[in-house]
C-alpha cells in the first residue's frame, strides 16, 4: 500500500513493515531520519534498535529474523533497519518454491506485531510505480504482480513509500516547500540564485537551504542579500548578476562582475556551469519559440518560475542559433583550461565572456 510521509509522521502509527525506495537516495535517506527520529526517542528505545546493512555477507535471513521477531526489552516496540535490501535475496537462481520458503519471505507474510521493520532499498525497476498507481493502474498492477519475491508481497500487502528523481526543472519548487517545511517564505529571486550557484542535486541544495536558515536566524522571510551573504558576494556582484549581463550581452558589465567575485571566492568551475546551464536553456527557448509558446510552457519547457521568462526571451533575441554554439564551445573549452591548465582564472573567463559576446 503506497503511504504518505507527512501523513505517517503526524499521525505517528508505523506499520509493521515499511519499504522506502527510488531514486533520489537523498530523499530516501531524509525520510528514514524523520522516521527514525519519530520511532527512538528514548535510551530505552535504543536497547531495541538495531541495524543490518544486507551488503555484509555475513548478514543472513536468519538472523534478521530472530531480531525482528524477538520481543522487546523495557519498551513496547523493537526497531529493525534494514539496509542495502536487495543484498538479502539471491533470488536468481532456485525455484520458487525454494524462494518460498526462505526466512525472510515467511516472515513478510506473518510479521512480528511489536517490530517495526524499516527497508532501505534502491529498486531501479519499479521507477515510477506511484505516479503509475495514479495514472495507469493497470500498469502499476502488472508491475506490482510481476514483482520478484518478497517485493510482490511487500508492494501488495505492506506499506512502501516511493521518491522518484527530482530533475533539475523541479528543482525550484522543491527548494521553496522545503523552505516552507522549515518555516521560511523566499524570494523568487533569492530561490532562483540559490539554485544557480548551487551543485543540481538536492542534497547539496538542501545543504545550502540549511545554512541559509543558520544564517537568517529568527527571519521568516530569506531575501536576495541573504543568499550572497552565504556565498560572500554583494548585491551587485553575484553570479545571478553575472548571468543577467551575459544575457543582455553586455560584455563589459560582465567582465567587472566576474573581477569582484574571483576576488571574495574560487567560484571558476561554479560561473562555467551556471552560464552554460543558462545557455542551454537559450537553446531549448530557441527551439520552442518555433511553437509559439506560452509563458507558462516556456517557464515548464526551461525549469524556471514564469517570474523570469521575461529575461530569457529577452536574451533569446540578443543571440542567434550560431551565437549559441559558440558561446557553447566557449564555454567547454574554459572549463577544460581551468581543470588542466595553470593559466591565470581570471584570463581563461575573460577569454571566455569575450568570445561569447562579440559580435
Amino acid at each position: 500500500m503506497n503511504i504518505d510521509l507527512k501523513t505517517l509522521l503526524k499521525s505517528g502509527e508505523f506499520p509493521p513493515i515499511l519499504l522506502l525506495f527510488g531514486d533520489e537516495e537523498f530523499l530516501v535517506e531524509d525520510a528514514y531520519n524523520s522516521i527514525i527520529s519519530k520511532l527512538i526517542k528514548s535510551e530505552s528505545d535504543k536497547f531495541n534498535f538495531d541495524i543490518f546493512d544486507c551488503d555484509d555477507k555475513a548478514v543472513t535471513q536468519q538472523q534478521v529474523v530472530e531480531c525482528c521477531s524477538a520481543y522487546p526489552m523495557m519498551s513496547e516496540q523493537r526497531v529493525v533497519v534494514l539496509k542495502h535490501f536487495d543484498d538479502l535475496f539471491s533470488l536468481k537462481a532456485g525455484k520458487k518454491k525454494d524462494l518460498e520458503n526462505q526466512p525472510f519471505i515467511k516472515y513478510v507474510e506473518n510479521p512480528a506485531k511489536t517490530t517495526k521493520v524499516i527497508i532501505r532499498a534502491g529498486l531501479s525497476s519499479f521507477a515510477g510505480l506511484t505516479k503509475d498507481l495514479s495514472s495507469n493502474r493497470e500498469k502499476a498492477n502488472k508491475k506490482i504482480s510481476g514483482a520478484k519475491l518478497p517485493y510482490n508481497l511487500i508492494f501488495a500487502n505492506h506499506s512502501w513509500i516511493e521518491f522518484p528523481k527530482i530533475y533539475e526543472n523541479q528543482q525550484m519548487s522543491w527548494a521553496s516547500a522545503r523552505f516552507k517545511q522549515l518555516g521560511y517564505d523566499i524570494s523568487q529571486e533569492a530561490l532562483y540564485l540559490l539554485i544557480n550557484q548551487t551543485n543540481p542535486d538536492l542534497r547539496s541544495i538542501a545543504n545550502a537551504i540549511e545554512q541559509i536558515t543558520i544564517y537568517a536566524d529568527k527571519k521568516n522571510s530569506i531575501d536576495i542579500d541573504d543568499v550572497n551573504q552565504l556565498s560572500g558576494h554583494s548585491r551587485s556582484y553575484n553570479v545571478f548578476e553575472l548571468q543577467k549581463a551575459v544575457g543582455n550581452r553586455d560584455l563589459s558589465s560582465a567582465l567587472n562582475i566576474m573581477n569582484n567575485i574571483l576576488k571574495v571566492s574560487r567560484d571558476e568551475i561554479a560561473i562555467v556551469s551556471i552560464i552554460t546551464r543558462f545557455f542551454i536553456q537559450l537553446w531549448k527557448l530557441y527551439e520552442v519559440q518555433k511553437q509559439n509558446p506560452s509563458n507558462a510552457q516556456i517557464a515548464s519547457v526551461l525549469g524556471v518560475n514564469p517570474y523570469f521568462t521575461a529575461e530569457y526571451v529577452k536574451s533569446s533575441r540578443l543571440y542567434s542559433a550560431t551565437d549559441l554554439n559558440s558561446a557553447l564551445l566557449a564555454l567547454t573549452a574554459a572549463d577544460l583550461a581551468l581543470k588542466s591548465t595553470s593559466i591565470d582564472r581570471f584570463v581563461i573567463l575573460q577569454e571566455m565572456l569575450i568570445k561569447i559576446m562579440s559580435r
